[in-house]
């Protein structure tokens, strides 16, 4: 039935079927088309959509099969070996991932961007097994050249893991101005190996402003040591910053309990649970 349909035309169903997560009707049309005379490029797309379609469907043997034959045929298609390192990664075969990740940018300057993750979770790996000569090697040899949130995070956690906590705390701060968004993340490592102090949370409240994960951690700590003033001064500040917040209107109401009507605080309180 496929007979007079063009080749490109038949990739392209089994591609609007594998997106809509028909596998089986996808992998049949691409099945058929494995007999029919193909040129060089319609070879390479029919490798690579068995791939995906297999991978998809959770035959990740046989979608490697398929990219590893892509590879023996097209060696010089950089696709087949960035598809083959993100079936590795997905299976925590980061050792490989990265091996295939290496070919691929070589090849194509693009797949730079996914070797460099891997080579970070590697050695985050590494660092995890004690092997942290293994995971600085990596990172010694890491071509970077935008400043990466990650890349801190490992050299944060290996500095950490040799002791060296004034360096680990320092690598997790340069990571926390460089993304606002990580800033929990750093914290929880930070917390791994050393308790946060009030002067260090101080510290860091100097260092990257009033960003909502040290607020709540210092407010803790000004009301865990008696400080009502100061948690009550960082408490306002929180409250300016981030009105809508739902943890900071939480511990505004458990700071108010049940204050009298005339309280600044829980009038503000009430206007935000109305909007």
């Amino acid at each position: 039935m496929f007979d007079d349909i063009p080749v490109g035309a038949l990739v392209a169903l089994a591609t609007f079927l594998r997106e809509k997560g028909e596998y089986q009707r996808s992998l049949k049309i691409l099945e058929t088309l494995k007999k029919k005379p193909l040129s060089g490029e319609e070879k390479k797309l029919l490798y690579l959509n068995l791939a995906l379609v297999y991978k998809k469907a959770g035959f990740l043997d046989r979608a490697e099969d398929s990219l590893l034959k892509g590879i023996r045929e097209f060696p010089a298609e950089g696709i087949f070996y960035y598809e083959l390192g993100l079936l590795y990664r997905d299976a925590g075969k980061l050792e490989e991932a990265v091996e295939f990740f290496e070919k691929a940018s070589q090849l194509k300057r693009e797949y730079k961007e996914e070797l460099i993750y891997t080579k970070l979770y590697l050695a985050d790996t590494y660092a995890e097994m004690g092997r942290t000569d293994k995971a600085l090697r990596i990172l010694r040899k890491l071509d970077i050249t935008v400043p990466i949130p990650l890349f801190y995070f490992v050299l944060s956690k290996l500095y950490y893991f040799i002791g060296e906590n004034n360096k680990g705390f320092e690598k997790a701060l340069q990571g926390m101005k460089l993304s606002k968004e990580h800033v929990s993340v750093f914290l929880e490592l930070i917390e791994r190996f050393e308790p946060l102090t009030l002067e260090k949370l101080e510290f860091l409240k100097k260092e990257l402003g009033l960003v909502l994960p040290v607020g709540k951690l210092l407010y803790k700590k000004y009301i865990e040591t008696g400080n009502g003033e100061s948690a009550l001064k960082i408490l306002e500040e929180l409250v300016e910053k981030y009105p809508y917040e739902p943890e900071v209107m939480k511990i505004t109401s458990e700071f108010c309990g049940v204050p009298a009507e005339e309280s600044w605080l829980r009038k503000r309180l009430e206007s935000f649970w109305s909007v």
